[in-house]
């Protein structure tokens, strides 16, 4: 999908979508315009149809000779509470949603700022054109047709603004962002019968040509380097594992800003402690913290962020088998300690610790952070808004929540206690259990902190638990039903908002 803006006194002879916190017709729209819609408004409010909440809409067929064939009246009340910027994006992200309902794959967007409202108007048009894009994205590669019943593509929005020039001038940065959400997204709802450990790199294209150097450790180089932590995990697949490194040189220095490491699981059956099949319906997003990492590598380099960026992303493929690592069995990690397996669908947190080791040790960046859904604990106390975030450096988390505050991927400080070290620390035959039993201890989440920190030898570090963030189980404002690219927002603000590490 395409954005532009233009001045409203340019209208483009497509449909019109107007944002309504109130269904009232506003009075600056012309006679032409306003006139059928206020009377089609006054109808559906008394029918009780429309009353401006978020998500309903209104759709009027306009008289032959104006300039738009049809006005779509969209509801955007119940955003006042939003962060400025989601407000825009969610507006934006709603007008398309009406636009598509009303089977439109055209349209000028009417979406004014709210009166004392924040960005100034050509930041609040850029981010609403922002948000119809990322409202719109479809993954249809794998159908032959359009879905029945399904809503029309949007295939271009355009903002009428009187600052068209700034918000066009802005809009760049915001398309790489959007471009990169995309991939993310992309590389989550694709099959596992397509994205594995052998293809993943496949998927990257876009990386190769925004410049973004990627550097593959295969399985050999693995065993090499006695990463042997992630080669159990994959070790009865066919599709053998290995670390993608990513690298973005904004600026040219010996020491990476930041380094990055995602969970890149591309299917979890749970090894030989199976999974229920309600679980595993949904195994193959697993690899959601690879692609956030994916993405953020993307958003950097198409934004020509001034930093040196790394990426990497842990790839296996938990399979059955009969070489599978089994329970009881004992891993001698790279940095030396040893862990006894307590169960195999535990494997996130092998895949990151040798990847965690490897980074830390090999590039040796200011900061480190890591992210996946390694223990879904978290889930049960914060749902599906907040995810859990834990790092013993106070300065790094607060910037990173605020991060996550502003970019609309809110996250949840969580403590972990020096006194679970002693649990990971009792096993009978090795230096550390590989998690304590659930049902015994609980607070699954803190424990894959307190162990991951162990393999960044005292780097500033957080890790982040997607729980069920990658994912929409419904449509959101900006995002259709399916992968959402969580994380990718979070880090590329992280990295250019008023926090970033200098």
């Amino acid at each position: 999908m395409t954005a532009s803006f233009s001045r409203f006194s340019e209208p483009a002879g497509r449909a019109l979508v107007v944002a309504l916190e109130a269904p009232d017709a506003p009075e600056h729209l012309p006679d032409a315009v306003r006139g059928p819609l206020a009377r089609a408004l006054a109808v559906e409010a008394e029918c009780g149809r429309f009353d401006a909440r978020k998500g309903e809409h209104v759709s009027v067929v306009l008289p032959e000779g104006g300039p738009w064939r049809r006005v779509i009246a969209a509801g955007v009340r119940g955003l006042e509470t939003e962060a400025p910027v989601l407000r825009a994006e969610m507006t934006g992200g709603l007008c398309a949603a009406a636009a598509a309902a009303a089977g439109e794959s055209a349209v000028d967007v009417h979406a004014p700022r709210p009166d004392g409202a924040e960005p100034p108007e050509a930041g609040w048009a850029a981010h609403v054109g922002l948000g119809a894009r990322l409202r719109s994205y479809r993954f249809d590669r794998w159908r032959t047709g359009a879905k029945p019943g399904g809503p029309a593509r949007v295939e271009t929005v355009n903002v009428l603004t009187e600052a068209a020039g700034e918000a066009a001038a802005a809009f760049p940065r915001l398309e790489a962002l959007c471009e990169a959400t995309a991939l993310a997204r992309d590389l989550t709802n694709e099959p596992a019968n397509a994205l594995n450990p052998d293809t993943f790199a496949d998927h990257l294209g876009l990386l190769d040509a925004l410049g973004v150097e990627m550097t593959t450790i295969d399985a050999d180089a693995l065993a090499d380097r006695g990463l042997d932590a992630i080669l159990a995990v994959g070790r009865a697949s066919p599709h053998r594992p290995r670390l993608l490194v990513m690298r973005w040189r904004g600026r040219t220095q010996a020491r990476p800003d930041l380094a990055v490491v995602g969970k890149g699981i591309t299917y979890d059956t749970g090894g030989l402690c199976l999974k229920p099949v309600e679980q595993m319906k949904t195994m193959k997003t697993d690899m959601a913290g690879a692609a956030a990492v994916c993405g953020l590598m993307a958003a950097a380099a198409g934004a020509g962020l001034e930093t040196d960026l790394v990426g990497v992303a842990a790839i296996a493929d938990n399979a059955l088998g009969g070489a599978a690592y089994r329970p009881g069995d004992v891993i001698r990690t790279a940095a030396g300690p040893t862990i006894e397996i307590t169960n195999t669908d535990a494997e996130g947190r092998l895949a990151l610790l040798d990847a965690l080791w490897w980074v830390r040790g090999e590039l040796d960046p200011k900061e480190i952070f890591s992210i996946g859904t390694l223990g879904g604990s978290g889930l049960f106390g914060l749902g599906l808004r907040h995810a859990p975030v834990y790092s013993e450096d106070g300065d790094l988390e607060a910037r990173l929540v605020a991060a996550g505050a502003a970019a609309g991927e809110p996250l949840w400080p969580l403590p972990s206690y020096e006194e679970m070290d002693d649990t990971l620390e009792d096993s009978a035959i090795a230096d550390f259990t590989q998690c304590p039993d659930f049902f015994v201890h609980g607070a699954d989440s803190a424990y894959v902190h307190r162990l991951l920190r162990r393999y960044v030898d005292g780097a500033p570090y957080a890790h982040i638990e997607m729980c069920r963030l990658d994912s929409a189980i419904a449509d959101r404002p900006t995002c259709p039903k399916g992968a959402t690219g969580y994380g990718v927002r979070l880090f590329f603000e992280y990295l250019t908002g008023p926090g970033a590490p200098a």
